[in-house]
């Protein structure tokens, strides 16, 4: 990055660090102060010169490209997109509950003919009730005990008692 663009991190600020270093990047590119072309640090030697995790540094990036301000190139390293979008994009998720979203989506009921969900209400449950009745009698019957041959040796007339 150039001399006159430096990250600044409020450790005890609402939002999180990793908000923090894509709107410091993201102000900076929308400015011009990063200009189109401009390779970024790596997440790791960003990462040390301030103090956080790599994997703060790699979702600030991966939040960036989502806004094709950044384009990662591999091992050639990320750079400043040379087009980008006008209007800045505003956040659809508030911090304080990022799964708001996720929610609501989840919990909405299946839609017809969607892939992987059966169709329940074509479902044959009462035909299935009466055949895992049965079968659960039938396990039963099979469990009932049976003489065992020799068991009046092993453990005298009391246990022959009671298996008859």
């Amino acid at each position: 990055m150039s001399t006159d663009f430096e990250i600044r991190l409020d450790r005890f600020a609402s939002a999180t660090l990793a908000d923090q270093i894509r709107t410091n990047i993201r102000g900076a590119i929308l400015d011009g102060r990063l200009a189109p072309g401009t390779r970024l640090p790596s997440w790791r030697d960003l990462a040390t010169q301030l103090g956080v995790a790599k994997g703060t540094v790699r979702v600030a990036y991966e939040r960036l490209t989502d806004e094709s301000l950044i384009v990662a190139a591999g091992p050639a390293g990320t750079r400043v997109s040379s087009h980008h979008p006008d209007q800045p994009l505003a956040l659809s998720v508030q911090p304080s509950l990022p799964l708001r979203g996720m929610l609501a989506y989840h919990s909405s009921p299946p839609h017809p003919f969607q892939m992987g969900v059966p169709a329940q209400d074509e479902f044959p449950a009462l035909v299935w009730s009466r055949l895992r009745a049965r079968a659960a009698r039938a396990e039963i019957r099979g469990l009932t005990p049976t003489p065992i041959h020799g068991a009046s040796l092993l453990c005298g007339s009391k246990l022959q008692a009671t298996w008859q």
